[in-house]
């Protein structure tokens, strides 16, 4: 057993509970300062964005890169069935699908909201076309206003360093902390 499921059965076990670990269905990640360290529609890189001798480059030949972790994290989730949705405020979704597209991250995500507009009509779009019920989703970004309101509708919000982005480390910490809020509650 990994090091999220040891945890959450021993503080499982603690509450004499014999209930099953509940993990999120599905995690949500914002895109700029989340998954890759800047903002799309700042077009600090000029597009259009293609690689060039194994690097992914813009226009001017500057390298793009996402944050280091993933497209690990996208992984560590699909290994424990977790859908994995985006959800961006960008003005340049345009941008922000071909950087998915660029980096190979269809595989992982199952549902994608890009658009501008409030975080909490993306949310009810990904509630409808998914059936997963807020409660059971997880959601990471680094703007706060966008924590504050999906926490509104029952969503465990995870507010992340804009300099770090999401980390396997927090990622890995949250699914515990939804589990083991998870189980306690269940377990009353």
């Amino acid at each position: 057993m990994n090091r999220l499921f040891c945890t959450v059965a021993k503080n499982v076990a603690n509450n004499n509970s014999t209930s099953r670990i509940t993990l999120p269905r599905l995690a949500i990640f914002d895109l700029d300062h989340t998954v890759w360290p800047f903002g799309i529609d700042g077009f600090q890189y000029t597009p259009p964005y293609f690689y060039h001798e194994g690097q992914l480059i813009d226009v001017h030949g500057k390298e793009i890169r996402h944050f280091p972790d993933f497209p690990r994290i996208f992984e560590l989730l699909q290994e424990k069935g977790i859908q994995i949705a985006v959800a961006s405020r960008t003005k340049y979704p345009t941008g922000a699908y071909r950087l998915i597209d660029l980096f190979d991250w269809h595989k992982y995500i199952n549902y994608y909201h890009i658009y501008p507009g409030e975080k909490i009509k993306h949310f009810e779009r990904i509630n409808k076309e998914s059936g997963i019920d807020f409660d059971r989703m997880i959601f990471f970004d680094d703007e706060q206003r966008n924590i504050n309101d999906v926490s509104t509708l029952g969503v465990d919000a995870i507010l992340v360093n804009n300099e770090t982005g999401a980390t396997e480390k927090i990622v890995r910490e949250s699914l515990e902390n939804f589990a083991i809020k998870r189980n306690s509650s269940s377990s009353s």
